[in-house]
């Protein structure tokens, strides 16, 4: 029997267990859990509708639930909907682990927060949340329910599997939602004066480099050994004093110019973190929405992304190369050489070094 075929005979027991051996009791699970987890945030955006009806204001729904990188990326929307509409109520609808790029943002007033598409799905089927602005291309498909995202606004060419045909995560997300002209504004990061605080307690040098060497999808990435060459020579040749971020570590140096900070820091701490380094470094991810974010001069490591052989994911300083130097490799991210990105991070220091930020775009 195909695992898509649901058995039509046998007792309950025997048609509950055949879901469990194919994955489809979790499923079922996941969607019973969206629905349940649907009602108090309908009768939240409900209530803020009501609440901006009666004051007179307008409400304005963004919805972008994950991830790091297309959340940063994207964060000009809400600049560009304050600009158009001083007076509106903006509501930023995501998942709980994202929630504190946005809950400083001075631009938006409200969050809604999701822990799947599918409740997304829901909310917007009952019709409350005023305009919607939903950053979600085409064809995205919730990863726990498979449910598919159904859009009847903006452009109906861009889809999950080509947008970057049409430009970078800005101005792809944002032609999606029916918004337009906002591909080259440049993201910021708000960052609170608690977290600055926290991160004054890590005693960091004054300067120094921040690595971040693995993605969440595998082919972004470079080799874990052409990092360990990278960092070698800019230790030996340059005494750059370097920093690890992200997850789990790829290097496991005893060098007093090397420090972890994997997995010891949240994502608003990491973001100040990468906001006071000298220069980012790193493969195409989250964090280097940041560094784009926060001002950080960096070098970024790019190659073939499923069917895109070369797409720009950032804007701002980092598309225009007034900040960054993006390294592309003529397959995938592995292929680019270790003596390319070497020369890139020699040239992006020392321009860094000699000509330190004044302006510091984070808040």
């Amino acid at each position: 029997m195909a695992a898509s075929q649901i058995p039509r005979m046998g007792s309950p027991l025997a048609r509950l267990a055949w879901a469990w051996r194919h994955g489809r009791f979790r499923r079922y699970r996941h969607m019973a859990g969206a629905g349940l987890r649907f009602v108090p945030n309908w009768f939240r955006l409900l209530l803020i509708q009501y609440q901006c009806r009666r004051s007179g204001r307008k409400l304005v729904t963004i919805v972008l639930i994950e991830h790091i990188g297309d959340i940063v990326a994207c964060e000009p929307v809400a600049r560009h909907i304050r600009l158009t509409h001083p007076g509106a109520c903006i509501v930023w609808c995501l998942s709980a682990r994202y929630r504190s790029l946005v809950e400083s943002n001075p631009n938006v007033d409200k969050i809604i927060v999701v822990r799947c598409l599918t409740e997304w799905i829901l909310l917007k089927a009952s019709g409350v949340g005023g305009e919607i602005v939903d950053l979600h291309p085409r064809g995205r498909s919730c990863q726990h329910c498979d449910v598919r995202l159904k859009k009847t606004q903006g452009d109906p060419h861009i889809n999950n599997d080509n947008y970057y045909d049409f430009g970078n995560l800005l101005g792809a997300f944002s032609r999606s939602a029916g918004l337009s002209g906002l591909e080259k504004a440049g993201p910021r990061v708000y960052i609170p004066s608690p977290v600055v605080k926290a991160v004054d307690a890590l005693k960091l040098p004054s300067q120094f480099l921040v690595f971040h060497a693995r993605t969440n999808e595998i082919e972004r990435n470079w080799r874990d050994e052409k990092w360990a060459v990278l960092l070698e020579r800019l230790r030996d040749e340059h005494k750059i004093f370097t920093m690890e971020i992200g997850l789990s570590a790829v290097l496991t140096s005893t060098s007093p110019l090397y420090r972890s900070l994997c997995g010891q820091t949240s994502l608003m701490e990491l973001a100040e973190v990468i906001h006071r380094a000298t220069l980012y470094v790193g493969a195409d991810s989250g964090p280097a929405h940041l560094a784009n974010a926060a001002g950080t001069p960096g070098v970024i490591v790019l190659g073939h992304f499923r069917s895109f052989q070369r797409y720009l994911p950032y804007s701002g300083g980092y598309a225009d190369g007034t900040l960054a130097k993006l390294t592309y490799g003529d397959g995938p991210a592995t292929s680019v050489p270790v003596a390319e990105v070497f020369a890139a991070v020699t040239e992006i220091w020392g321009q860094a070094i000699r000509n330190p930020r004044i302006t510091k775009l984070c808040a």
